[in-house]
């Protein structure tokens, strides 16, 4: 007669987003095997995974400047070299829900970095969704499953009740019995509410959450405006200016009437030499790695410079502090986080093309 709860626990994965402080993670293999690491999305037909790398991103500060961040750089930094040099302008790029690099393409703030830092691409945006609708039901599910144990609770209290009036009409001999076996039950009640309760409480929260992941997500396909750190952790805004049709391009330019570091283009670029990839991988940020340009395939620069997500939208320079490409993303021979790594890079004529309008026209 007696009813008896079991333990519940919500079925619910909330992992398709991630905060300003983490790097999400795509991987896919293609049709030669190679395993593809980016924090942007393949297409679907790759069959791709995404998972999370979580990874504590650097505190950043506001710190003092002048309009002249050229100069304000130089003299906190005093960089010993061209590569040093070049780090100054770089930068993170901080949206809603994930980050990215990007670099000064001239000295007033204009910045290039790619799309996919900037927006989702249709296909992420709508596993994200299918993601979002998947969690709503379960949500539906456990709502369900609260209201039927509210019930079985009610019921429970109403013939707890009944047997406590039982116990007043009693005999003396029979009462001690009696009050063992409800105490006994009335604590059986007492902590399945405590549970059910405590289950409440999560559910609300969770839808909390939710609504705030749904909230962000609508925003990060409609902003236009991102925080930007530069390399002393000074944080600022810039405001998206172009978005490429069909190159994974963006441009921003700071909020407000800055002179800024740039970076030179390179004229020319060979197989076999020396470059260098500047940006913010994995939420860390200002991070150095060097490498080779191994070839030239599709259009893209390829290297063996790693090339890790949160380095997208970066610049691939050469030991004279020169820009040659944007890093957009990496590919790998197999699953495992070895050595074998190329990084595929847009190169500086695009970037040139793309944004040529919009830079005069500024």
């Amino acid at each position: 007669m007696l009813l008896r709860f079991t333990h519940f626990l919500f079925p619910f994965i909330l992992c398709c987003f991630v905060g300003n402080s983490f790097a999400e993670i795509y991987k896919y293999q293609d049709d030669q095997g190679k395993w593809h690491f980016t924090d942007h999305p393949p297409s679907t037909e790759k069959n791709t995974k995404a998972s999370i790398v979580n990874t504590p991103a650097t505190q950043s500060t506001s710190n003092k400047i002048t309009k002249d961040i050229e100069t304000h750089l130089s003299e906190q930094i005093k960089p010993t070299s061209d590569v040093e040099k070049a780090t100054l302008s770089v930068v993170k790029i901080e949206t809603l829900s994930r980050s990215g690099s990007g670099f000064f393409i001239n000295n007033q703030g204009y910045i290039v970095t790619n799309k996919h830092v900037v927006r989702l691409s249709q296909t992420a945006y709508d596993e994200k969704m299918q993601t979002i609708r998947d969690d709503e039901k379960k949500i539906k599910e456990s709502d369900a499953y609260i209201a039927q144990k509210t019930l079985e609770a009610k019921a429970y209290e109403k013939k707890l009740d009944a047997y406590q009036a039982e116990m007043k009409k009693a005999n003396q001999s029979e009462l001690a019995d009696m009050q063992s076996t409800y105490r006994y039950y009335a604590n059986i009640h007492a902590g399945n509410k405590k549970k059910l309760k405590e289950l409440s409480k999560q559910n609300t929260e969770i839808k909390k959450q939710l609504r705030t992941l749904k909230s962000q997500l609508r925003q990060s396909q409609t902003n236009n405006t991102f925080n930007i750190i530069l390399k002393d952790n000074t944080e600022l805004k810039a405001k998206l200016v172009k978005v490429s049709d069909k190159l994974d391009l963006a441009l921003l330019q700071l909020v407000g009437d800055y002179k800024t570091p740039h970076l030179s283009f390179s004229s020319t670029y060979t197989q076999g030499m020396d470059v260098y990839a500047i940006g913010s991988p994995l939420g860390f940020r200002d991070y150095v790695t060097k490498g080779v340009i191994t070839g030239v395939e599709k259009g893209y620069i390829v290297t063996d410079t790693q090339i890790l997500p949160g380095n997208s939208g970066g610049p691939l320079i050469n030991e004279a502090g020169e820009f040659i490409g944007v890093n957009t993303a990496g590919v790998r021979a197999s699953s495992g986080l070895g050595s074998e790594l190329f990084g595929y890079v847009i190169p500086q004529l695009f970037v040139k093309q793309e944004f040529a309008t919009a830079l005069t026209n500024q």
